[in-house]
């Protein structure tokens, strides 16, 4: 595993000289697949295919596919169309759709109980740096 980060670390360090395309399209964050247009829920490529496939074996869609070729051919084109139509339709039936933009740990009802802050030092400017208001 060691010898594998290294030339890992080797590749990207030397991507600017050898790839120059690749390395601009890294700086643009085309790294990642934005699944909102909040500022968290960016998620790597490969974890994006996995959580499509979830998606569509959740609904009993791959179940027995790999035994028959052309049927995972189908499935291997229409999933991901599939799980988009899924996230779609969740979407559509969800009450309320909050537009706030920050990320749940950033709000006050996530760390905040009783009147008692455990990390507002960062989040909530009106408490102190130990998370006690500040009087």
């Amino acid at each position: 595993m060691a010898a594998k980060i290294s030339i890992h670390l080797r590749d990207m360090v030397s991507l600017k000289q050898l790839h120059p395309d690749v390395y601009a399209e890294f700086l643009k964050g085309n790294f990642v697949v934005k699944k909102s247009k909040r500022a968290f829920p960016a998620v790597a490529i490969d974890q994006t295919h996995e959580q499509n496939n979830a998606f569509v074996k959740g609904d009993g869609g791959a179940v027995g596919l790999t035994e028959n070729p052309a049927a995972l051919r189908r499935w291997m084109v229409s999933g991901p169309e599939m799980a988009r139509l899924i996230q779609e339709f969740e979407g559509s039936t969800e009450k309320r759709q909050d537009t706030d933009g920050r990320h749940h740990e950033q709000k006050r009802h996530a760390h905040c109980t009783d009147g008692i802050c455990t990390r507002c030092a960062i989040t909530e400017p009106s408490h102190g740096r130990d998370g006690e208001p500040v009087r």
